[in-house]
Parts: structure tokens; sequence; C-alpha cells
């Protein structure tokens, strides 16, 4: 912790963690959704015999992933960066989560486990960022899923829960528990 940071940490870090969470899972979303930029991919892949339907499910949740995962990292690191040093290595942690997750899930089909997967695997990456031990990381990590799970079947709110969740286990780290 920083010596910005002597001070306990509290309910207006969480709101803003909240908001961030929420206003990066929208936006991420959308513009995941509208900003496809593989379309030139799928050309390809109609030329190479592939797939028209499975190309674009990897390409679009690659490109979902990467703008959720870019968003809510960098509205999230606004809130942490003078909270943690080395906060910068949030973005990348929470945009690989997000890509893999979402990717992997292409295979489950079910968008609630591809939420809180990609979350899982984004705590997981962004532990060193919180130099965690091993049981405040496995309640980070796990915090991560289950609030994303529940958040995916809120949809619309999913980004309002999970940050909800999220931000009361991550005041509890940065308050000391590491």
């Amino acid at each position: 912790m920083t010596a910005q940071t002597a001070h306990k940490i509290g309910w207006d870090f969480w709101l803003k963690w909240v908001l961030a969470s929420f206003i990066g899972c929208i936006t991420g979303e959308l513009l995941g959704a509208i900003y496809f930029p593989f379309g030139w991919l799928l050309v390809l892949a109609h030329d190479l015999g592939l797939s028209i339907e499975v190309t674009e499910a990897v390409f679009g949740s690659l490109s979902i992933g990467a703008m959720q995962g870019i968003l809510l990292g960098l509205l999230q690191y606004l809130v942490l960066r003078n909270k943690i040093k080395h906060a910068l290595w949030w973005v990348p942690a929470t945009t690989l989560g997000w890509i893999i997750g979402l990717q992997i899930n292409l295979y489950s089909q079910d968008i609630y486990l591809g939420f809180a997967l990609s979350a899982a695997l984004a705590g997981i990456f962004q532990t060193p960022v919180l130099r965690l031990r091993f049981l405040p990381a496995l309640i980070w990590v796990v915090a991560s899923f289950i609030s994303w799970y529940l958040g995916g079947i809120l949809v619309l709110f999913a980004g309002i829960l999970a940050g909800a969740m999220t931000g009361l286990v991550l005041i509890w780290i940065l308050n000391g528990t590491k």
C-alpha cells in the first residue's frame, strides 16, 4: 500500500468501483458487439472453406472479450491507481482474462459461465498486481467468479452486482489483508 492509502479504504472507493465495473461492462460489451474489427477474417475464412458461423463466434467473442477487458480494466484501474503500486498492469490482466474466458466459453454456450470464467481468469491474472497470498487470492478469484456469474443472470446489471461484490472483497484486501 502506498503512502497515499495510509487511511482506510471505504464506501467512496466502493461506489467508484461499482460505477467503474458497471460502465466498463456495458460499454465494453456494446462496443465489442458493434465494432467487429475482424470482418476481413470472415472473408478469408470463407475463401479457405471454414465455417462462417464458427469463425464469427471465435472472432466475435475475441472482439467482445478484448473490448470488455480493456474498458473494464481501464475504468477499474482509474479507481485503483492511487491505491496499489503497478496498478497499470490491471488493464492487461483484466483484458487477458476476458479474452481467454470468452474463447473457452465457446465450448459451453453458457453466457453466465462465460462471464464467470472470464472474471475468474482475470482474477487469477490480477492476483500478482494485488500482491496477494494464497487465501486472499483464492477469495478474490472465487468472489470474481460468483459475482460475475450472478451478475450475468441479471444481464444489464451485471457490472453493478459484480462490482458491488468484488468491491467489498477488494476493500477487505486493500485494508490490510494480504
